[in-house]
């Protein structure tokens, strides 16, 4: 590998060079993807993708955290959707026979308004509902009436992923982080230690109100609805879509509270 280049925040941004990438496919499981070889350029010439990178990352932290391991994860995976749409995951963990075998991931760096990241969840709710190809309407509305882990018989998902041993659809995670490019104003010089400390509470407290907000309006994709029958107060989960907010907050200094 080779070090291109030091991002403004601190990160180095490393590239696989034509041996390594050579050593790269033969490690890596067959049929894995391998981008283009990048080619070697300095300063303002190397451009680069800042949400890839946090992508990657991501994919790093999790596996550091015990949930799955780098080979297992596929980055920019495309899902068709009805009327020519696709929706593409940032992340996606297959790793058949653990105790998480799949793991859709949205990484959300405040780029996008929090009705994008809605529309999303909605996609996938209606991704995971697709019958699987060559499967009847008449049968397919019989295995929705299924309870439990039998409703997903006829589903898209279950022939694309392994299955996930539970009630409903496969979980999606929504990671959020403070956009990394809310930098000071040009001239402006460097933030002091309360500065600094005064920011860290403001994005904190910031990503709170856009996971609220996510999740209010994002309610008719994740919420479970009651069974259709009459007395019965219990949720059908197979109906409903497990989402996860993880919010990725940076280092607090010693001594001080984020007050939430």
């Amino acid at each position: 590998m080779r070090q291109e280049l030091r991002l403004p925040d601190g990160r180095k941004l490393w590239c696989l060079t034509a041996a390594g990438r050579r050593e790269a496919a033969v490690l890596l499981p067959a049929g894995a993807k391998l981008s283009a070889l990048r080619q070697e350029r300095e300063g303002s010439a190397a451009v680069f993708s800042e949400h890839a990178l946090d992508v990657a990352a991501v994919a790093g932290l999790l596996a550091r955290a015990g949930i799955g391991h780098l080979t297992a994860f596929s980055t920019e995976v495309e899902h068709a959707l009805p009327g020519r749409r696709s929706l593409f995951a940032d992340l996606v963990l297959c790793d058949p026979g653990t105790d998480l075998p799949l793991l859709l991931v949205e990484v959300d760096r405040e780029n996008e308004s929090t009705g994008t990241l809605v529309d999303k969840l909605t996609a996938y709710r209606t991704w995971c509902e697709l019958p699987a190809k060559g499967a009847t309407k008449a049968a397919f509305e019989k295995a929705l009436a299924r309870r439990g882990e039998r409703t997903h018989a006829l589903r898209l998902w279950p022939t694309l992923y392994p299955a996930t041993g539970r009630e409903g659809p496969p979980p999606v995670a929504l990671i959020f982080e403070a956009g990394r490019k809310r930098a000071p104003r040009p001239g402006a010089g460097p933030l002091t230690d309360e500065q600094k400390k005064h920011k860290t509470q403001t994005d904190h407290r910031r990503l709170l109100r856009r996971i609220c907000t996510v999740q209010t309006d994002s309610e008719a994709a994740w919420y479970a609805p009651p069974y259709r029958e009459d007395g019965i107060s219990a949720r059908d989960h197979h109906r409903a879509l497990p989402v996860e907010g993880y919010l990725v907050a940076r280092p607090v200094p010693a001594g001080q509270s984020l007050g939430e």
